[in-house]
């Protein structure tokens, strides 16, 4: 699992991450960073059939988004993405969770 988790996060944060843009738009909407969401989530089923968490939240959040936070964290939580976003709030998560899909 160790293996999977470091080569999934190796290939997220230097590989596949510098080439997709953060956000398309002004950055008003979650929606606008969702591209980069959803080739994480994309990669991260790739390495391995499920996640095992997943971080979402604002700026404190994103400040775990580096290479090394994600692979220390991996050591007890196992496979994981990190969707958080700097100046985002509580509501905003839930208008995009509840209605991204509609």
């Amino acid at each position: 699992m160790k293996l999977k988790h470091t080569a999934f996060q190796f290939a997220w944060h230097y590989v596949l991450k510098p080439l997709i843009p953060r956000k398309n738009g002004d950055g008003t909407k979650l929606a606008h960073y969702q591209e980069r969401m959803d080739e994480q989530l994309s990669l991260a089923l790739l390495a391995q059939d499920k996640i095992d968490f997943a971080i979402l939240g604002d700026s404190n959040g994103e400040n775990l988004a580096t290479y090394s936070n994600m692979v220390q964290l991996q050591k007890d939580l196992g496979l994981g993405v990190n969707l958080a976003i700097g100046g985002t709030r509580a509501d905003t998560w839930t208008d995009f969770l509840l209605y991204t899909s509609e």
